[in-house]
C-alpha cells in the first residue's frame, strides 16, 4: 500500500523541497516543488501531478520514475533553470510505461545540452530550444517517444524517435511536426 502525503526529504514550506540525504524524492502529493539536488532518483506515484522547478545546474537524477501505466499515471511538469540535463543509464527513463503526456520537460534558455544515453527509451516531451540533444543509445530498443523541440540532434550508436501525434491534440498544444527529413 502506497504512503499518502508524504514526500521524503525535508520541507521547508509547502512548495519547497530540499534533499538533505534521502535515498530517492517520492512525490505523494500533487503541488508545485522546488528540487535543488541533481542526481537523487525522482518516483511521482500513481495519479498524482507535480510541478519541479529544478534549480540544479546539471540536472542528472539516477532515475526518473512516473507510477501508474497508462490507467491511473502520474503527471510531470518539470522547469530545468540551466545547464544540462542528463538521463542515462540502463533502465527506463521518464513516462515508460506511460503516455508522452504524462512527461514534459522544459529547458529554459540556459539549458545548452540534453544526453538521452545507455539502453534505456525515454517517453515524454522536451521543449528546450536551446539545447543540443544528444542520443547515446547503444543496445536493442532505445527509443524517444514523444516529441523534442530542441536546437539540434545528434544520433549515436542505435535510437528511434516516434513523434506522438497526440502532443499535438492536447490542452498544451505545443508540440506539432511542421517538416521532417528523413535519412
Amino acid at each position: 500500500m502506497l504512503a499518502t502525503n508524504i514526500v521524503t526529504g525535508s520541507i521547508t514550506n509547502i512548495f519547497y523541497v530540499t534533499n538533505t540525504t534521502p535515498s530517492q524524492l517520492n512525490f505523494t502529493k500533487s503541488g508545485y516543488y522546488t528540487v535543488n539536488d541533481a542526481t537523487t532518483p525522482i518516483e511521482v506515484y500513481p495519479g498524482v501531478s507535480v510541478t519541479l522547478r529544478v534549480e540544479s545546474f546539471n540536472f542528472n537524477p539516477s532515475t526518473l520514475t512516473i507510477d501508474g501505466g497508462t490507467a491511473n499515471s502520474g503527471n510531470v511538469v518539470m522547469y530545468i533553470e540551466g545547464g544540462s540535463i542528463t538521463l542515462g543509464g540502463n533502465s527506463a527513463g521518464g513516462a515508460s510505461g506511460n503516455r508522452p503526456e504524462n512527461l514534459y520537460i522544459y529547458g529554459l534558455p540556459a539549458v545548452t545540452s540534453i544526453t538521452l544515453s545507455g539502453n534505456s527509451s525515454f517517453v515524454g516531451a522536451i521543449y528546450a530550444p536551446e539545447a543540443a540533444l544528444n542520443l547515446n543509445g547503444g543496445g536493442g530498443a532505445n527509443n524517444l517517444m514523444g516529441a523534442a523541440v530542441v536546437k539540434s540532434v545528434t544520433l549515436n550508436g542505435h535510437y528511434d524517435f516516434h513523434y506522438d501525434t497526440y502532443l499535438g491534440q492536447n490542452q498544451n498544444g505545443t508540440f506539432v511536426v511542421k517538416s521532417w527529413q528523413e535519412l
